[in-house]
């Protein structure tokens, strides 16, 4: 198999819209990771190169073809990152040298293409061809695939829109028509073939630049897990590789933007916004900010949704980058990195979270599968007992009035009393920790003893008491705040201000994500919890055995 490939397609669009399940089959079962398609519709030869340029009808054809090989890519090599280069519908003459991967295989669908296929390659990608493999040039109808996507020739992927001062209208075109300037804004976390079908229609009906917004900042909390989304430097790198792979004729203009309109309602010249069904309402509200500003409107171009066809019943059913983030949980986001000042075994693992976070659910989970663990909230409170050096420190620092009458600590009054003070606060973590420290040690020996291979603790302040080092690897588990919040409630029953303070008391989820290994969440069912679980096991064990 190989690692990068480049299929060039010679067909009409339209007869390749009927043989698209076939191709990317078989391209499936050759490459691994990346895939570049190069569209030459209608093209008898590949060489000696002849120019020719899309009219609108054959513009219209691609417009259809580009986003059924995206949809279709999820249903046959959703682990193939499909790029369709789209620079050819451009009346530029254009090479394509610009290709982030080399690939390693030619894949075209016509044995006359064969002919020309050197020249064309080593022209187009300074690249000699190196191994070739030709489709049949008969393919029959797939039922199968096709009732897989639904009638391919039956897309529709544009919805261009005219909204002017008295009302607003939809009318489905036959044809792309084709602006200057065109905006489009969105996450764009972890590029798939949703966001592939939006930006590659972007550029099809963009002629001069193509202006897109990311959102980050405040924006980005509202989304689900978005403690995993990726920073936005590599959001707009990835973006910006992937726009100048498929068509470097364009001049792209790449920002981050802090609320829902952006470059859009300040760019007086710019001439079409593309949405997907989901922001149409969003791409509406740009035009209504233009017009109070005295700008047109702008035309709406809007692009169906990609089907998932691989989604659970709490994910979305469409390709989405929240399903992506809901699949690495579990997952390894950072490998371990060697730790040579700790023993190999038992191998140590730091549980860590924000308070209701789920913390001990996944701690009796992983039990369950064969690890020991050890609860450092339990040790904490055996450092309180009478007799013991941090009793006495506690007492002497916070006072008396935090005793119960039986003289032991009334820790729920000690709670109350340091998270208003911050100083408070740090006073106790000093007392406390370095006597909770000597009991983990004392609880790894006896499990060590007993044969333990690995071992979890589960400690709440893990990375405010710097004890990210003790451990071979770091895990957290998150819940968005007001999830935290709702928990704490029903099981503490204290005052909503007071569970705020506590929660910000602590370090942020998106801290404990950026200093751990693998992410948990306990949001939805247990059986969701339990494959998180089961997945990490299974990771470790084979990190475990390549020890050996």
């Amino acid at each position: 198999m190989f690692g990068t490939g480049l299929m060039v397609l010679t067909a009409p669009s339209l007869r390749l819209l009927s043989r698209v399940p076939s191709y990317l089959k078989v391209a499936s079962e050759l490459v691994s990771k990346t895939l570049y398609i190069k569209l030459e519709p209608g093209k008898n030869q590949l060489w000696p190169l002849n120019h020719s340029f899309c009219n609108l009808g054959e513009l219209s054809a691609v417009g259809k073809l580009i986003p059924a090989i995206y949809k279709q890519a999820s249903h046959s090599c959703a682990n193939l990152d499909v790029r369709v280069l789209q620079g050819f519908t451009k009346k530029i003459k254009i090479q394509d040298h610009g290709l982030i991967n080399s690939f390693d295989v030619v894949i075209t669908d016509s044995p006359k293409a064969v002919e020309g296929l050197i020249d064309y390659v080593k022209y187009q990608y300074n690249k000699e061809c190196g191994t070739v493999h030709v489709l049949e040039n008969k393919v029959e109808e797939n039922q199968k695939h096709a009732s897989t996507i639904g009638n391919l020739s039956s897309v529709v992927v544009g919805v261009d829109t005219d909204v002017d001062k008295q009302n607003s209208y939809i009318s489905y075109s036959s044809c792309c028509q084709v602006y200057k300037k065109v905006v489009i804004g969105g996450t764009f976390d972890r590029l798939h073939n949703g966001h592939k079908v939006l930006l590659s229609q972007a550029a099809l009906v963009c002629s001069d630049e193509l202006i897109v917004g990311i959102t980050d900042g405040e924006m980005i909390q509202k989304k689900k897990l978005w403690e995993l989304i990726e920073p936005v430097e590599k959001r707009m790198s990835d973006l910006r590789n992937f726009l100048q792979e498929i068509d470097p004729t364009l001049s792209y203009r790449i920002v981050p933007i802090y609320d829902p309109f952006g470059p859009s309602t300040e760019d007086p010249l710019i001439e079409c916004i593309v949405t997907s069904e989901e922001t149409l309402q969003g791409g509406k509200k740009v035009n209504e900010e233009r017009m109070t500003k005295g700008m047109s409107p702008l035309k709406l171009h809007m692009v169906s949704m990609v089907h998932d066809p691989s989604h659970n019943s709490i994910e979305e059913d469409k390709v989405s980058s929240s399903s992506i983030r809901m699949r690495l949980l579990g997952t390894e986001l950072n490998p371990p990195t060697p730790k040579p000042h700790l023993p190999s075994r038992p191998y140590l693992i730091g549980l860590t979270g924000s308070i209701a976070s789920g913390k001990s659910s996944i701690s009796k989970r992983l039990e369950k599968l064969g690890a020991a663990v050890i609860n450092s909230d339990k040790l904490a409170h055996r450092s309180y007992e009478h007799g013991r050096e941090a009793y006495r420190n506690i007492v002497f620092e916070f006072g008396e009035e935090i005793l119960n009458p039986d003289k032991s600590i009334n820790r729920k009054l000690l709670a109350a009393k340091v998270f208003e003070n911050e100083d408070k606060r740090s006073r106790l973590n000093e007392i406390v920790w370095p006597e909770v420290a000597k009991l983990i040690e004392e609880e790894i020996h006896k499990h060590a003893i007993q044969g333990a291979e690995v071992i979890v603790l589960e400690v709440v302040l893990l990375f405010e008491a710097g004890w990210k080092d003790k451990f071979h690897q770091v895990w957290v588990t998150i819940i968005p705040e007001e999830e935290a919040i709702r928990r704490v409630e029903e099981r503490d029953k204290l005052p909503k201000e007071q569970i705020i303070q506590r929660i910000r008391s602590q370090i942020s989820n998106k801290e404990r994500v950026a200093g751990s290994n693998i992410v948990f969440s306990t949001l939805w069912e247990p059986e969701y919890t339990q494959l998180q679980v089961e997945k990490a096991w299974n990771t470790l064990q084979r990190h475990l055995k390549e020890q050996i």
